[in-house]
């Protein structure tokens, strides 16, 4: 026993201690707003007007800054909301037990292998532990549904107070092409303190590789959408960006308390408060805190299948613009040895912005435990609505399991 709390605690030191390593000194965040040099498209020369007078065309083509037409500002802030630690859940695998003074030993009190993105009211039991080690691999594949691999932005002219300039008129689209993966090696643990109460702890390192390409093209407003190919000036017609970074994510704690324990049905209530550990500054977490207070239910249908369902609510400390309600549902089937899962899981972000609000997924998994003690998982996330907000078009998580 001593040997592996001894393993686990150099694990967990070691992930601590690993700090962020970027290849570029710029953060991440910075790589969309700073296409261009960061001040919209420039064409620095100057013009003579009818009257004779003589301007400048010094900054002409931009976006507002985080404006409801400011593309790129939205993409970067649903990129940083969106870096949540992966979809593994907490909720312990293989059996469950607890006490029974009346005869002295464990009484089990689950059938299946455990679910793999939803939890189960049930609880390991006084004294038992479980460790979960996870692999999670995606990368966003589109933004309001549309492919992030062909996202237009508009650039307009700037206005020029008290001057009426024909290029006014005009307007620059550009072109984004951006690749963002993004992987995460999580170890969780989960002990119990009581028969009816568990704690959990999840510790995720996160890996991001980022870079985006920008093609401009000029419109010319006289000549309607035909495009004009005309000179940039100062920036060049295509621009680039890249970088990657990783280090540790944002760490989660929680607790499970089996509350209803019923032939047919249980229930339990939790909590899990997610800290901003990460660096937001580099996508490696959403940089706040959030507490998550839910329920848990299952309901047996037959010997072999059984329904679940969690709700909770979750609240940001930093933003009461960034709370929201979350929900899943589904079905799980199996025995000891292989179980297999089925769950919707959506959320809806009160006061949101209207990008990414009401998000719902699919997903499906198996558990497998070849051996005593240790269980095998695999699953797979699918976007129902790819329209809403930044997209995966398959989230894919890999795990093994131990538990005594």
């Amino acid at each position: 026993m001593s040997t592996k709390l001894s393993l686990l605690s150099a694990a967990i030191t070691t992930i601590l201690c690993h700090g962020v390593t970027n290849a570029q000194a710029e953060d991440l965040i910075n790589l969309i707003p700073g296409l261009y040099g960061g001040d919209g498209i420039t064409m620095s020369k100057t013009q003579t007007l009818p009257d004779g007078r003589v301007i400048d065309h010094f900054e002409d083509f931009q976006v507002e800054p985080c404006s409801p037409a400011d593309v790129l500002c939205a993409l970067n802030e649903e990129i940083s909301s969106e870096m949540e630690p992966v979809p593994v859940s907490p909720s312990p695998g293989g059996f469950t037990y607890r006490f029974d003074p009346e005869t002295g030993t464990y009484v089990q009190t689950s059938k299946k292998l455990g679910l793999l993105v939803s939890e189960r009211p049930q609880t390991l039991g006084k004294g038992k532990f479980s460790l979960i080690f996870g692999y999670t691999f995606f990368e966003y594949d589109s933004f309001e549904g549309k492919d992030l691999d062909n996202l237009v932005v508009r650039f307009d002219h700037r206005d020029i107070p008290s001057i009426d300039v024909p290029d006014e008129n005009d307007w620059i689209e550009v072109n984004l092409d951006m690749n963002m993966k993004v992987q995460t090696l999580t170890l969780g643990g989960t002990y119990g303190l009581t028969d009816k109460l568990d704690i959990t702890a999840i510790i995720p390192y996160v890996d991001v590789d980022m870079d985006v390409t920008a093609y401009a093209t000029y419109y010319d407003f006289d000549a309607e959408t035909n495009p004009v190919d005309r000179y940039l000036y100062d920036e060049s017609r295509a621009d680039t960006a890249s970088g990657d970074a990783s280090g540790l994510g944002d760490i989660i704690l929680g607790a499970k308390y089996y509350w209803i324990d019923q032939d047919m049905y249980d229930v339990a209530a939790a909590l899990r408060v997610k800290f901003d550990t990460g660096d937001e500054d580099n996508f490696l977490g959403t940089g706040d805190t959030r507490i998550r207070p839910m329920i848990i239910a299952t309901r047996e249908l037959s010997e072999i299948v059984t329904a679940h369902i969690n709700a909770g609510f979750e609240y940001n400390t930093d933003s009461d613009k960034d709370n929201r309600w979350l929900y899943s549902f589904g079905l799980d089937s199996g025995d000891s040895k292989f179980t297999a899962a089925f769950d919707i899981l959506g959320r809806h972000d009160i006061d949101g912005d209207g990008i990414g609000d009401d998000k719902i997924d699919a997903g499906i998994g198996v558990k497998w435990s070849p051996v005593d003690n240790f269980i095998l998982a695999g699953n797979m996330l699918f976007p129902l609505n790819r329209d809403e907000g930044l997209r995966s078009d398959v989230i894919t998580t890999l795990s093994l399991e131990y538990r005594n």
